[in-house]
């Protein structure tokens, strides 16, 4: 279930026109990465929920790269049925077994299959109707999350605090056996924490799978446009250190080209393109093939991530798509002043 019906309210103005599943990373729509992860994983049957701007989201969600996978939208155009009522509506697309669950706005590196064998079993030891992938709440966050409370084995969920910035957190990514949402009526919105993660709470039935410490793994946000911005800075970084999963970065390559040390531009860039009086770390790309065709030099300052023109206003870190221009605070950034 790749969970791709949300507002984006936080990442307005830029979700006023693109769906925020659809917002690009490196040229890359977000959701094509999750996507690939789960295909990765073995699934076969992509089930994306939809509401907001329906029409171009469904065409965006369908042009996906799907390796040969069935994507099946469940429309909630005409009523957005939360966190919750939107898988309750999808139940007759899933299966019959168990299904994963990915956000279709995050980016991780998760190992998809071994959440799967997590959740059989703590489903064969507790009975657990899901299983949520937590991580620590990062130092460095820019934005505060729920804490989630846990058992002395580190496997059962116990409670739910405040956001802040210290604790555990879910990622995104989640096993579900069909009865968590089998109790919710079909057609009706319902919100996943209250009617689906709390009850499963107060039975002892919600495991918890921590992100292994001892392996590498990625976790990006791009709900926000200070986290939309963050998460190019930090992809850049890391192709430029090699640091990135091998599957991120083809499918990154697929869309977008090295031009200098920490300056990433689009493929649709044809012609000749001067960045010698720019500074990484950058990334510009067109919306379409056929909108720009820069001839010349061209400035962008370090921090600066564009698609489409650049805009006149933009003279530091910031983010610009569809006419608008965001600047952000790249102070807690390595690399970017």
């Amino acid at each position: 279930m790749l969970m791709a019906a949300g507002l984006g309210t936080r990442l307005r103005p830029f979700s006023d026109r693109i769906a925020k599943p659809l917002v690009p990373l490196m040229g890359v729509p977000c959701a094509q990465f999750a996507v690939d992860a789960l295909i990765s994983a073995g699934a076969g049957n992509i089930v994306a929920n939809i509401h907001h701007l329906p029409e171009s989201t469904s065409e965006g969600m369908q042009a996906l790269d799907l390796h040969g996978a069935r994507l099946q939208l469940s429309d909630e155009s005409s009523e957005l049925l939360g966190s919750a009522g939107g898988v309750r509506q999808a139940l007759g697309l899933l299966g019959d077994g168990p299904f994963f669950s990915a956000n279709a706005d995050v980016l991780c590196s998760i190992d998809w299959s071994a959440l799967g064998r997590a959740h059989a079993r703590l489903r064969s030891q507790w009975g657990v109707s899901m299983t949520l992938a937590l991580m620590p709440i990062p130092r460095d966050a820019a934005e505060d999350y729920r804490a989630i409370s846990l058992d002395p084995s580190g496997t059962r969920i116990m409670g739910l605090g405040g956001k802040g910035r210290t604790g555990m957190m879910y990622v995104g990514c989640a096993v579900f056996e069909r009865e968590a949402y089998a109790m919710l009526k079909p057609g009706r919105a319902a919100e996943f924490v209250p009617e689906v993660l709390e009850p499963a709470i107060r039975a002892g039935r919600a495991g918890a799978y921590i992100m292994p410490s001892d392996t590498p793994w990625i976790w990006m946000d791009v709900g926000s446009p200070q986290l939309w911005w963050r998460a190019h800075i930090e992809l850049i970084e890391r192709l430029e250190t090699g640091t990135l999963p091998d599957a991120w970065r083809r499918r990154i390559e697929s869309a977008a080209i090295r031009r200098g040390q920490r300056m990433w531009v689009g493929r649709h860039l044809r012609g000749r393109l001067d960045l010698s009086d720019s500074a990484g770390p950058l990334f510009w790309d067109a919306l379409t093939v056929d909108r720009l065709h820069p001839r010349g030099s061209i400035h962008l300052s370090p921090g600066m991530v564009v698609y489409g023109e650049p805009p006149a206003e933009a003279g530091g870190a910031g983010i610009g798509a569809l006419g608008f221009w965001s600047p952000v605070d790249p102070l807690r950034v390595p690399g970017v002043s």
